[in-house]
């Protein structure tokens, strides 16, 4: 049977149980087929040294020679996978094939970086080029390369229609995109003044020219992003980097969500959805409810311990690192901590 359809959802792995009529399979370099396993919850990738690739993947029915099975995938537009490393840093690649598509490795495939955290990654289908959604055989392939050893695990696979048509773009699929919110000294001040901006401060991560820095300002009520990127100009520590202007943002009654991101692909242009976004940007959010005012009331936020003034109310969800954020109306003044 195939895999059924709630509405725009069609689900491939539920947990560590795979839907029915439904297969994997497991394979490297050295014919190795033991480094898969079943944790009820999730399953366990553990990619053997040694090796110079492997692959883990799911098929229509049992993995076979040519001819093979296929599944119309095409009513979907969006792949969503949740995952983590052991470790935090591992990368892998992923793939579709169809039916007909040699095992020669020639598919198109997506590299990600992994965090030791669980997180959502969403694939905008349109990447995988070359691939006829008509005639999907395997609905998702985690392949594995180097001779290095590698665990990852892996929960909840499935494809989304999300009505939209969205494109992903930049850091939708970016391989290296990391919060960049590192554990100490670091935090962003947002002050008030003509021409509002945010201040990043510490010294705990490090830029390289090949990265780009872009600050994303997310209202909460639709999906449209606000974003811009800072230029870095050769090697960088984060350290007073203003990440920039914020005079265009809408001044009206909303709830905000501000990051900032590190990746070294093309950032999204303004207006791109927020579902072009993987989810592990969700984990480490700071959100402000910004009321009807001319342009922000001050509130500031220590930790997970806020002190609010002014017609705001503020959340912090699952930051670590953030230790201070201050935003400021307009026409205030700065915090007394600014001015030295």
């Amino acid at each position: 049977m195939s895999a059924t359809v709630l509405g725009q959802t069609a689900d491939i792995l539920v947990g560590s149980k795979l839907f029915s009529g439904l297969d994997m399979g497991v394979n490297s370099s050295g014919g190795k087929t033991n480094w898969l396993s079943n944790d009820d919850a999730y399953m366990t990738m553990s990619y053997p040294a040694s090796q110079s690739w492997g692959s883990v993947f799911i098929t229509v029915g049992k993995p076979k020679e040519p001819p093979r099975p296929k599944r119309d995938m095409s009513a979907y537009d969006m792949l969503t996978v949740e995952m983590k490393g052991a470790t935090g840093g591992e990368q892998i690649e992923i793939g579709l094939k169809t039916n007909t598509q040699p095992d020669d490795g020639s598919e198109t495939k997506v590299p990600i970086k992994l965090t030791s955290d669980w997180q959502t990654y969403r694939f905008s289908l349109d990447k995988f080029t070359g691939i006829d959604l008509t005639r999907v055989y395997v609905l998702i392939e985690f392949v594995f390369s180097g001779t290095n050893s590698q665990t990852v695990q892996v929960r909840n696979v499935k494809y989304l229609s999300t009505g939209g048509g969205e494109q992903s773009q930049g850091l939708g699929s970016s391989p290296n995109l990391r919060i960049s919110y590192p554990e100490d000294h670091y935090g962003i001040h947002i002050w008030s003044g003509d021409r509002p901006s945010i201040l990043v401060k510490g010294t705990a991560c490090g830029l390289s020219q090949e990265d780009r820095l872009v600050l994303v300002v997310h209202p909460r009520n639709n999906d449209l992003l606000w974003q811009q990127e800072v230029p870095v100009v050769g090697t960088q520590w984060l350290a007073n980097v203003h990440l920039g202007d914020l005079s265009g943002l809408p001044r009206n009654n909303d709830e905000y969500e501000v990051f900032a991101a590190v990746t070294q692909t093309q950032p999204p242009n303004n207006g791109v959805s927020l579902k072009d976004l993987p989810l592990s940007c969700s984990s480490n959010i700071l959100t402000v409810k910004v009321d009807a005012v001319s342009w922000f009331d001050r509130v500031v936020a220590y930790g997970s311990n806020l002190q609010v003034s002014g017609p705001f109310t503020a959340l912090i969800a699952g930051i670590t690192g953030i230790t201070t954020l201050v935003i400021g109306r307009k026409q205030g003044k700065r915090a007394a901590s600014e001015q030295k």
